[in-house]
């Protein structure tokens, strides 16, 4: 069976320049955990997943709560 056979969309990508908060708002405007990053030239670099939002975000927060501490 080839990948095609079961897919029924088109693939959501996004590209590497794009921001935390673009990636964020496509995974939730199309209701998706994981999305492949495509570097300049059209091929895969990576996937970014849900999981790794959540992390920066929590990560760039306890920043924010560090400053107002000092």
């Amino acid at each position: 069976m080839k990948t095609g056979e079961v897919c029924k969309r088109s693939v959501v990508t996004t590209v590497m320049r794009a921001s935390l908060a673009d990636v964020a708002k496509v995974m939730r405007d199309r209701g998706i955990r994981r999305l492949p990053v495509l570097d300049g030239a059209g091929e895969l670099a990576g996937i970014v997943a849900l999981d790794d939002l959540v992390e920066s975000s929590a990560c760039a927060l306890f920043d924010v709560v560090q400053a107002i501490g000092t």
